[in-house]
């Protein structure tokens, strides 16, 4: 077989696999909800702008943030990191 078959053959089998798309959904709306916090006060307590409150609370999935703010989150709302963040996974999907 040519090496361009091998590449064809090989090529196939990768893309024929069926892969899972795992999400990490981000509550943080559902804890300040429950917490009766506002953006403003927990800015407050964070030393953070509002806005960047504002704009973590409206992400559906696990932001780029870093341990410092993640740890400071956890601290302000009382809350475990297992609160802000779900384990979805989502159907399997085909690549072909």
């Amino acid at each position: 077989m040519s090496s361009l078959g091998l590449y064809a053959e090989r090529s196939h089998r990768i893309h024929s696999r069926k892969r899972l798309r795992l999400t990490i959904r981000w509550r943080l709306r559902e804890v300040m909800a429950r917490q009766r916090m506002t953006n403003k006060r927990l800015a407050e307590l964070m030393g953070v702008h509002p806005n960047a409150i504002s704009y973590l609370r409206n992400q559906d999935t696990f932001p780029r943030i870093g341990e410092e703010t993640f740890n400071a989150l956890c601290k302000f709302l009382d809350c475990t990191p297992f609160d802000l963040i779900e384990y979805i996974p989502d159907e399997e999907k085909d690549l072909d």
